[in-house]
């Protein structure tokens, strides 16, 4: 597959890149970091570009395909579309002339394969040619390459086969076997038996890039699109091991390989993808290194398994496969991938538009250990899940160190971000994640936008009416659109005149959404102008400016714009700024004032230079595109408009103004996509939050992209994206523990749902929580696993079952006390009662409710060890009336005096209030002939 980059055999530091016309050697320098010299493994890769020579000599005999042999001399062989097979040592021969040709037929090569064990056989893959069939054969180039470099190659194997070949690769344990990937079928050939096949196995698609297990041998892989298929060849009559998903079904795998040094770890990249995808597809996949050389020293080891009948399913059981997916910062899309021959840990990435002249720019040297269960990415490094480093080498620069990925999202789990108070869940979590993420240092800017959107639309006054016809608050703008068609008005200006607007009233919910006025209220855009400048910023009077101009209000723009002078031309401006900045601002607001004046509602003069000078603020840079629409063609400029660097909020709102609905849906489109590639969450203003496939293809995007599991599962909590699961919609479930009531919800969704990916990463981010110790934080966010919305009225909120505390039989698993938690939330709130009340609540109708004797199974209930009286019975009225009647704050808050504890060491307990009395006088347990010490003051508390 071409092009692609690769390590040689003989030299550590040495690999090469290769595509259809050019063939470029490098080596790779390491050098120690200078600040931080004292750690051996801080080192800095420096590439450097050894030659770079030609490798097609005519334009009809292109390039086809090439194969590295595994022999020290690393002979490198080339296949071109004229059948010519090139070899030359890439160790040796730098420049490619001393290259060995021979051409034993004229049909052009699609795949080559040299041998594992005979390092002189190379197999070739032919394809058809003028009535012939296409063709497998196998070359001995003992005598070209070591002994009669004159003499023709030896052809000791030839297949020809009526279907087209996808791939062929040798097994390493067993060295006269080929494996024969065809459009049709799969194919075991034995070299020795000419036109007899070991096993054939019928396939519906086209299988590509077939490629053996190295260290075990009797696994091959394979892929079709965006699956990989991992075939056992002692069974190749079954069904795959496994077929595995690898990446989304918009993406088709590009490449995949074995790792050379560790069992059944297979790894795969994608077309026009940045993530890198890595598998074990076996139990034994994270043996050490040591038994991985026993393995490949034995290889007659594995050659018994062969008469073994069992199925792979059946020796596989209880394990399917481990996969972790990983971004490699620097590089956005990966062309091609190589791991290190001899080095475990270091694989070399390279970029799908790489520029052969400046290498360096697009390679990528990672050290991947794999002694870690889980591992995160972020800012350029790999962060590990056990809080250790995995270092990232970039190659070329010095990366800088920063945060671990756990300590950032542990940090802000503890600072309070996503956690709240039940009252108004939703309201204290957003306005805790906001705070948190304004100030963290590490959230970028498209988490800061997410977060904000997010308490805008919250906060906003159409929420209501936004829940009601949409089914979410946070709802976006393909939403507020779908289905409305807009009418074409005109409106005139004193500065831009004529005017064509495209309105109707789902865009003008668009605009509010964006926090612009009324196009055609020009005091309402006064006062919301006002409002956005206020800061005093001149790249904020700039940005106020266009959106005047673009609700067509030409005279308000004109008062920005020399508000905007005044401004830059200010002492305070001049003296807080840099004298270059102040210049290109000052030059910057006599341009545009300057067109304003000159303008004749059609063009602007010295158009191209006006926009190159105004370059450094894109505000101003479209307020001239606008003004210059009528003599550059609408659509032109519109699109300019729309795809620079203004914000997202206004490139939307311009759209919904000026764009009719063709080319609006068209733009939102390509600015999707483009938000999916860059900023994720940021899309999530065009798609909306909501329990629906694409707000969860959008967060699982996020979720590849950035590994911030956190901030994942706390917009799918605040979004409801779980109340569309039958099984969590369940309100006979109460009671449930949230770990099961996950696995379980988990389990009901088919496996393609998106919904299921989205309920494993909450599951996981609450172990995650539960390994620190958060459970508070846990809890809270178990709440919104219920369906909920954000409002407190009755009419809104729907009727579900809140999950109550019960308190149950030991042995039938009865509750108690049916209506235990509302008597507790009763006692718990600091009323003042009367005696008459107070007898009501807790005298002979309480008794008459509660079973203080014994369960509905007839098992006696506990007894408190002091009083003797049965779970479920009050404490002494007289005291509890006292503690009600109290104005001590601190008493007030004692109201579960009545509640049961017990020790969990010897099951002794009773009332808490006389639990606790007792224990301010003794060290030992109350009940005769225990010597427990179950001691409410203890440090290791042992009282539940």
């Amino acid at each position: 597959m071409l092009p692609a980059v690769k390590w040689l055999n003989s030299n550590s530091n040495k690999l090469f890149v290769i595509d259809q016309e050019m063939f470029s050697l490098c080596r790779v320098v390491e050098d120690k970091n200078e600040f931080n010299s004292g750690d051996i493994n801080n080192k800095l890769n420096t590439i450097k570009q050894l030659n770079t020579c030609a490798v097609t000599k005519q334009e009809q005999d292109t390039l086809r395909t090439f194969a590295l042999d595994h022999s020290p001399e690393s002979y490198l062989a080339l296949g071109y579309s004229t059948g010519r097979i090139s070899i030359f040592s890439a160790e040796n021969d730098q420049t490619l002339r001393r290259a060995k040709d021979f051409n034993d037929t004229s049909k052009s090569i699609s795949c080559m394969q040299w041998s594992y064990v005979d390092i002189n056989k190379i197999c070739v893959a032919y394809e058809r040619g003028r009535g012939a069939d296409y063709s497998v054969i196998v070359y001995d180039l003992h005598k070209l390459l070591r002994q009669h470099p004159k003499e023709q190659c030896v052809s000791i194997f030839e297949l020809n086969l009526a279907e087209k070949i996808a791939g062929i690769s040798w097994l390493k344990d067993e060295p006269n076997l080929l494996l024969i990937s065809g459009s049709r079928g799969l194919r075991i050939a034995d070299i020795r038996e000419h036109g007899n096949f070991q096993s054939v196995l019928g396939v519906q698609t086209s299988l590509m890039g077939v490629c053996s297990e190295p260290t075990a041998g009797h696994l091959f892989a394979c892929h079709s699109r965006n699956y990989l298929y991992i075939y056992d060849r002692r069974y190749l009559n079954y069904s795959p091991v496994h077929a595995i998903e690898a990446c989304s079904s918009n993406k088709i795998i590009n490449k995949i390989s074995w790792h050379p040094k560790r069992s059944f770890n297979i790894s795969l990249i994608a077309k026009d993808s940045g993530n890198f995808y890595s598998f074990s597809i076996s139990k034994n996949a994270f043996i050490q290194q040591e038994k991985c050389e026993i393995i490949n020293e034995q290889p007659q080891k594995n050659s018994n398994n062969n008469n073994n009948n069992t199925s792979p399913r059946s020796e596989m059981a209880g394990y399917a496969y481990g996969s972790k997916l990983f971004y490699v910062p620097g590089i956005s899309k990966l062309g091609s991938f190589d791991w290190h021959p001899h080095i475990a840990d270091s694989i070399v990435f390279l970029s799908s538009k790489f520029n052969m002249a400046e290498l360096t720019k697009d390679l990528a040297i990672i050290k991947h250990r794999e002694d870690v269960s889980t591992a995160i990415a972020c800012d350029n490094e790999f962060a590990l899940i056990t809080g250790r480093r995995l270092k990232f080498e970039n190659g070329f620069q010095n990366i800088p160190l920063n945060e671990d990925k756990v300590k950032i999202l542990k940090q802000r789990a503890i600072d309070g971000y996503g956690y709240g108070n039940t009252l108004s869940c939703t309201q204290t979590l957003i306005d805790s994640s906001l705070k948190i993420i304004e100030k963290d240092k590490f959230a970028d800017d498209d988490l800061r936008f997410c977060w904000h959107w997010i308490y805008s639309m919250f906060n906003s006054p159409d929420a209501g009416e936004m829940h009601k016809n949409y089914g979410t608050i946070f709802v976006g703008v393909r939403h507020i659109l779908t289905g409305a068609k807009a009418t074409s008005t005109i409106k005139h200006d004193e500065i831009t005149f004529r005017n064509r607007l495209f309105i109707n009233d789902s865009r003008l919910k668009v605009l509010r959404m964006c926090n612009w006025p009324n196009y055609s209220d020009r005091e309402e855009c006064k006062v919301v102008l006002d409002d956005l400048s206020a800061s005093g910023h001149v790249e904020e009077i700039a940005r106020v400016a266009a959106i005047a101009l673009f609700c067509v209000q030409g005279m308000l723009c004109l008062e920005y714009l020399k508000e905007f002078n005044e401004r830059v031309n200010s002492p305070e401006f001049i003296e807080n700024r840099e004298p270059e900045i102040v210049n290109s601002y000052q030059k910057m607001a006599d341009i545009i004032l300057n067109i304003f004046q000159r303008y004749d509602g059609v063009r602007v003069p010295n158009y191209e230079n006006v926009c190159e000078e105004l370059s450094d603020d894109v505000y101003l840079l479209a307020i001239v595109k606008f003004l210059a629409r009528r003599d550059k063609i609408y659509n032109k400029i519109y699109n300019e408009i729309f795809e620079s660097n203004i914000r997202l909020e206004d490139k939307l709102a311009f759209a919904v103004l000026h764009m009719d609905d063709d080319f609006l849906n068209s733009a939102l489109d390509r600015l999707t996509n483009e938000l999916l590639s860059l900023c994720p969450l940021s899309a999530l203003f065009i798609v909306g939050l909501k329990d629906d496939p694409v707000s969860h293809m959008v967060l699982h995007r996020y979720l590849d992209m950035s590994f911030d599991i956190q901030t994942t599962t706390l917009l799918l909590s605040i979004g409801n994206c779980f109340q569309g699961c039958r099984f969590i919609n369940d309100t006979s479930l109460i009671g449930i523990k949230s770990s099961e009531l996950l696995e379980r919800a988990i389990d009901s969704e088919d496996i393609n749902n998106l919904r299921r990916k989205s309920l494993l990463c909450f599951r996981d981010y609450m172990e995650l929580l539960n390994q620190w110790k958060l459970w508070l934080q846990k809890t809270f966010l178990c709440t919104f696993l219920r369906p909920d919305t954000h409002y407190d009225e009755a009419d809104v909120r729907p009727n579900v079952a809140n999950i109550q505390a019960v308190i149950a039989c030991n042995f039938c698993g009865a509750p108690i006390y049916p209506s235990i938690a509302g008597r507790i939330e009763n006692l718990r709130t600091p009323k003042v009662i009367s005696n008459s009340t107070f007898n009501r609540r807790m005298g002979a109708s309480h008794s008459a409710r509660t079973r203080t004797l014994s369960c509905i199974c007839r098992k006696p209930l506990p007894k408190c060890i002091i009083c003797r009286r049965s779970l479920g019975s009050q404490a002494e009225p007289e005291a509890e009336m006292e503690l009600m009647n109290s104005s001590n704050i601190k008493e007030k808050g004692s109201m579960i005096d009545h509640w049961f504890v017990w020790c969990a060491l010897c099951s002794h307990g009773g009332h808490l209030s006389h639990i606790r009395d007792w224990f301010n006088e003794h060290s030992v347990c109350a009940s005769s002939g225990c010597d427990c010490k179950c001691s409410l003051g203890e440090e290791n508390n042992c009282l539940s």
